[in-house]
């Protein structure tokens, strides 16, 4: 609980809030995952927990879980991984209809992160040495780590 309430003051600080709608919709899914046109947003986490609950359960529990807790319709499964509606016509094709942040390239991933986190303290990611090295946000920081700590250590 603590945690949500500095991260609320972070946010506001930032001019932002728990409950602003998060852009999903700014990342261009087509040109990360082209069999995504013409998929649409679900917003449904149910959906999701049916197949992939080993991973939810435990996600819950980092901080992005905390966050998205606080506001269902601004942050969810598709803010990363794309709109679900075909990934869930054909749950079982592979490679699956979705953004794999296993398999996507530091590019791709760093479009994913840029919807909420570029501005603040990352203003200087877009050219500086991280990115021009094709690193991506994940090299260095959890997505999915429990508990507060997001930065790996070296």
């Amino acid at each position: 609980m603590r945690i949500m309430a500095l991260t609320g003051l972070f946010l506001t600080a930032l001019g932002l809030s728990l409950s602003q709608d998060i852009g999903a919709a700014d990342v261009k899914w087509t040109l990360i995952v082209p069999e995504l046109g013409g998929a649409t947003y679900v917003k449904d986490r149910t959906k999701c927990l049916e197949c992939h609950e080993e991973y939810m359960i435990p996600f819950d529990n980092t901080i992005h879980g905390r966050i998205s807790k606080q506001n269902r319709e601004a942050l969810d499964c598709e803010n990363c991984h794309g709109p679900m509606s075909k990934h869930l016509e054909a749950p079982n094709k592979r490679p699956a209809i979705l953004l794999s942040l296993k398999t996507a390239s530091a590019g791709d991933k760093n479009k994913v992160c840029e919807q909420c986190h570029e501005g603040g303290m990352h203003l200087w990611w877009r050219g500086s040495m991280h990115q021009r090295t094709g690193l991506s946000c994940m090299d260095c920081h959890y997505l999915n780590r429990l508990g507060d700590e997001t930065v790996k250590s070296t």
